[in-house]
């Protein structure tokens, strides 16, 4: 066993599901491979992450027969325990661009956010948060909100 953090991997598959005409979804079937690493400090927790995303396929968004290329993502995340039924958030994202043929969508992407998360019944969590685009690429204003549950 890892002494300094619990160590993980995932391996993800996307499958798209959106209506080809929609333009927030390329039509790739992507294959991500990402590390994880957290170590616990008492109540606080730092999470790091980083992997590679291949796309595979016509991303059928501009023109016919174009592809995405392979990209890097990741992050880094700190949560902090302060009481029994609520987290504090604390997240930095980025990935590169998987269009480097296409100039407006050459540009990496990161962003920071910041939340919470409450305990709602023994396994429901409401979780909400707020981010920041931190480049000319990245989104200027994030909101989020989730009910999740766990089995």
């Amino acid at each position: 066993p890892a002494k300094f953090a619990a160590l993980a991997a995932a391996v993800e598959v996307k499958i798209p599901l959106a209506d080809e005409a929609d333009l927030l979804t390329a039509q790739t079937i992507d294959i991500a491979l990402t590390g994880m690493a957290t170590k616990n400090f008492g109540p606080v927790s730092l999470s790091l992450n980083v992997g590679i995303v291949v796309p595979l396929g016509d991303i059928g968004v501009f023109v016919e027969n174009d592809q995405a290329n392979p990209y890097l993502q990741g992050g880094i995340a700190f949560a902090w325990q302060a009481h029994e039924r609520f987290i504090f958030l604390a997240q930095f994202q980025f990935n590169s661009s998987a269009y480097s043929d296409i100039t407006a969508l050459d540009a990496p992407v990161a962003s920071f956010h910041l939340g919470g998360r409450q305990r709602v019944f023994k396994s429901v969590f409401a979780t909400a948060g707020i981010g920041f685009g931190l480049t000319d690429a990245s989104g200027d204003l994030f909101v989020t909100a989730g009910l999740d549950t766990y089995f």
